[in-house]
């Protein structure tokens, strides 16, 4: 996916389109609470700021297709909480 919107990022520039990846790590939702049932706080502590919210990746997309982020293509956005790096 990261490849095809850098590609795309590239070849839609010139139509003023920009492209962009945000790429989320664990995120608190029901199916992450179900799939790591009692272990989710195990988990949660090994995150630098421990598990993200649906709003963070909310907010990375609204950057993203608002005016601020106008000048950004061919981007990925790691919502991750510093779990990885890229």
């Amino acid at each position: 996916m990261v490849g095809l919107a850098q590609t795309l990022a590239f070849t839609a520039s010139e139509f003023g389109v920009t492209v962009n990846t945000v790429s989320p790590g664990m995120i608190e939702t029901d199916m992450l609470r179900q799939g790591f049932g009692d272990k989710l706080a195990d988990v949660a502590s090994r995150i630098p700021l421990g598990l993200g919210q649906p709003r963070d990746v909310a907010e990375a997309v609204a950057f993203l297709a608002g005016d601020a982020g106008r000048h950004v293509t061919g981007a990925t956005i790691d919502v991750n909480g510093g779990l990885y790096h890229r």
